[in-house]
């Protein structure tokens, strides 16, 4: 399964109309309040050796949401974070063994996968580290130009581990 974050974020969306495994929270699904935006500039700058000014955008739901911080200067760059605190890990392909296109990463969570698309038709690429820890589930994906580099799957699970997965 190779992750879109349109796929991503309709499949959170539709979280919300398939029953839970424990019920859902009393308040929506912050994804922004589990990362610190300083830390998300932080390792952009650290990842595409430029400073980048991001603009953040929250969309909380009643099951998950979703946090993005992006910027086309110098070039297009999307981080976002999908969160849902109960989920089905079948959803997010982290139910299964992993598919020949992604890579199990350890240190991060219960589970963890990798996978990226830099399909050349597209304007864009992409890269996703999904993770389950409990019966949370975390996507950290980044929307890149093509012709900024990938970000190494240790670092992504690198910011992941101290940035996130401990507020999982």
């Amino acid at each position: 399964m190779t992750f879109r974050p349109a796929e991503l974020l309709l499949g959170l969306s539709m979280a919300a109309f398939v029953p839970a495994m424990a019920a859902p929270p009393s308040a929506p699904v912050d994804a922004c309040k589990m990362i610190d935006p300083v830390a998300v500039a932080s390792a952009a700058k650290a990842w595409f050796s430029v400073p980048v000014m991001l603009a953040k955008d929250s969309a909380p739901g009643p099951r998950a949401g979703s946090c993005s911080f992006t910027t086309d200067s110098p070039q297009h760059i999307d981080i976002t974070i999908f969160y849902a605190p109960s989920a089905n890990p079948s959803m997010y392909g982290l139910g299964q063994p992993p598919p020949s296109n992604e890579t199990p990463v350890s240190g991060v969570g219960d589970k963890a996968v990798f996978d990226q698309d830099a399909n050349l038709a597209n304007r864009y690429k992409t890269e996703n580290l999904a993770i389950l820890k409990g019966n949370a589930v975390l996507v950290l994906s980044l929307t890149l130009d093509q012709k900024l580099a990938f970000v190494a799957k240790e670092k992504l699970a690198d910011f992941a581990a101290r940035q996130l997965a401990t507020k999982m």
